[in-house]
C-alpha cells in the first residue's frame, strides 16, 4: 500500500460490516493518487463461491455513502469494486490453503531447481512455503514464500 495507509485503514473499517453482511471478504485494496483525487480499487472474494456483479454494486453503493458521510476523501475519490477473478493471485498461506489441490503458476524472484516459473498442483503448504506437484514430469517442488514474486490460479477451459 502507498502513502495513504491511514485512509486505507479507515476504508477497511467502513467495509468490514458491509462485507460481513453480504458474506464477502476483502482480498485487497489498491490506492493511487490521480491528480487531486484518489483511485481506490477494492477486490472482493467469497469463501464459498463467486462474487457477483450485484455484490460489487451493493458494496460500492454502501461504501460510497459511508465515505461521503465520514468525509473520508474531501479532495475526491474514484471507487472501483470488483471480484478478484477466476485467475486470482495467491499472496498468503491462507490463499494457498484455500486452493489446496488447485492448479497454479508460480514465478519466483530467483532460480530454484534451475527455473523461475513453475506450473503445478498445490499439494501442501505450511508456514514456510508451498509444495507443488509439477505438471511436467510429475516431480515435486517446495517453494518458500520469501521467493514467490507472483502466484496465480490456472484455470483450465
Amino acid at each position: 500500500m502507498g502513502e495513504n495507509l491511514s485512509l486505507v485503514e479507515e476504508v477497511k473499517k467502513l467495509l468490514a460490516p458491509i462485507l460481513a453482511g453480504l458474506g464477502l471478504e476483502l482480498f485487497e485494496i489498491e490506492e493511487r493518487k490521480r491528480g487531486r483525487n484518489w483511485l481506490l480499487r477494492i477486490f472482493l472474494t467469497r469463501p464459498d463461491g463467486a462474487v457477483t456483479l450485484d455484490d460489487c454494486q451493493a458494496v460500492s453503493r454502501e461504501l460510497d455513502l459511508k465515505m461521503e458521510v465520514e468525509n473520508l476523501f474531501p479532495e475526491g475519490a474514484v471507487l472501483e469494486v470488483s471480484s478478484v477473478g477466476l485467475d486470482r493471485p495467491l499472496k498468503k498461506q491462507k490463499d494457498f490453503n484455500h486452493f489446496l489441490g488447485g492448479d497454479v503458476k508460480v514465478k519466483t524472484t530467483r532460480l530454484l531447481d534451475n527455473q523461475k516459473i513453475f506450473l503445478g498442483r498445490i499439494t501442501a503448504c505450511d508456514a514456510d512455503g508451498v509444495t507443488l506437484t509439477l505438471k511436467k514430469g510429475g516431480g515435486m517442488v517446495t517453494i518458500p514464500y520469501a521467493i514467490i514474486a507472483k502466484a496465480r490460479l490456472e484455470i483450465a477451459f
